[in-house]
């Protein structure tokens, strides 16, 4: 007999939990929140009530009282259907950041405030999630913000979660600019379980520190660029994905910050073991037009990253993103351009540009095979010795 459910709320589909800003919800955002206060206390949540919230919206779904037009309803097979252990938790707690980004949808005032005290530290709710069973041994956990290495006991949260599960994932959306807070997560990371996939996702929008201070607020630009080299350099994430959001007021649009953020993208794939990937993305607070400029903009991104990287971009999120008319359009204009760009004469200095990046390219190509020859000799030299 087959029942609806939901990819949030069934296990063996998705199966997660959502904390956003002072709201707990039980599956996805648009669901109606099982704790709402601005008091968010995470000693004051009962385990037992939010996965009996989650029971109970599954029974609603069935009864035609909610969700209803949700796109992440389906039908199953009543047995192959589990509202139980989470496989995913997404935690954009918090408006608190050190930044204040021109495209961010929190006001200046909301960035402002502090954590409480009663939400600083993690660990005691991930830690009650797991005595209750909460969390299968393979999930993994977003974590947003504002800001999330500003909670205090992020470190130890993470060494927590690397222990007690078998093969736990991460993915960390931070700005990547407190020194201070990158240290203590290489120094953690480099001790975990082998098998937890960690996937490290910064937004850089900027090639130049002049750009970056205007888009964020703060000269931090060469901060966050050895931050994120040094994390490249401690293989402290499987994954590395840098993102660029495109402004419609061509803030960031100019080939100085498109070629100079190539330049650092390039520059952490010369010392990242693991995956590298790229986001493309414009302001999706703006209601202007996707122009000419923005297109050629992100037309050179696409082109550098599919073509000379060699690398997946994505479109997540945002005003380019996949999933909508307009988002899907957009990605058609800067496709396309990215295809006439290929064999287009090109200015002098784009393509002194595009020579440095292919040479470096090819550079630390070369590098990864005979780092690998080098390894696989040893392992060869192990193996016939021993």
């Amino acid at each position: 007999m087959k029942k609806k459910t939901c990819s949030w709320l069934d296990s063996n589909i998705r199966g997660g939990i959502q904390i956003l800003n002072n709201k707990i919800y039980p599956c996805c955002g648009p669901s109606k929140p099982f704790y709402d206060s601005e008091d968010l206390d995470y000693s004051a949540l009962s385990i037992e009530e939010l996965m009996e919230k989650r029971r109970k919206l599954q029974q609603q779904i069935n009864e035609g009282t909610a969700c209803q037009n949700c796109e992440q309803i389906v039908e199953k097979e009543e047995e192959d259907i589990n509202v139980g252990p989470i496989t995913y938790l997404s935690i954009g707690l918090f408006s608190t950041c050190n930044l204040r980004c021109r495209y961010c949808y929190f006001t200046h005032d909301e960035l402002s405030q502090k954590l409480k005290p009663e939400r600083t530290h993690l660990l005691p709710f991930i830690k009650r999630l797991t005595e209750h069973g909460v969390m299968k041994k393979d999930f993994s956990i977003g974590l947003a913000g504002g800001e999330p290495t500003l909670f205090e006991d992020l470190p130890e949260t993470l060494k927590f979660i690397s222990d007690n599960y078998e093969k736990p994932g991460m993915v960390l959306l931070s700005n990547s600019s407190i020194t201070s807070k990158t240290k203590k997560i290489i120094d953690v990371l480099k001790d975990t379980n082998e098998r937890f996939d960690k996937g490290l996702y910064t937004s850089i929008d900027a090639g130049t520190r002049a750009t970056y201070k205007l888009l964020r607020g703060r000269d931090l630009y060469r901060e966050v660029k050895n931050n994120i080299i040094n994390y490249a350099k401690n293989d402290t994430f499987n994954r590395i994905t840098l993102k660029y959001i495109l402004m419609f007021d061509h803030s960031n649009t100019s080939n100085k910050d498109i070629f100079g953020f190539l330049s650092f993208f390039k520059e952490v794939m010369k010392y990242q073991k693991g995956i590298m990937a790229m986001t493309i993305d414009c302001d999706m607070l703006s209601k202007e037009p996707f122009d000419d400029k923005m297109i050629a903009a992100a037309g050179k991104l696409y082109y550098v990253a599919t073509e000379i990287f060699g690398i997946e971009v994505a479109f997540c999120g945002g005003g380019l993103v996949n999933s909508t008319t307009v988002g899907k359009e957009r990605i058609k204009l800067l496709q396309e351009y990215a295809r006439n760009y290929k064999t287009a004469r090109k200015p002098l200095i784009e393509r002194f540009y595009l020579l440095l990046l292919g040479y470096s390219s090819t550079l630390n190509n070369i590098n990864r095979l005979f780092k690998l020859y080098k390894r696989t000799i040893r392992l060869i030299k192990i193996l016939y010795f021993q």
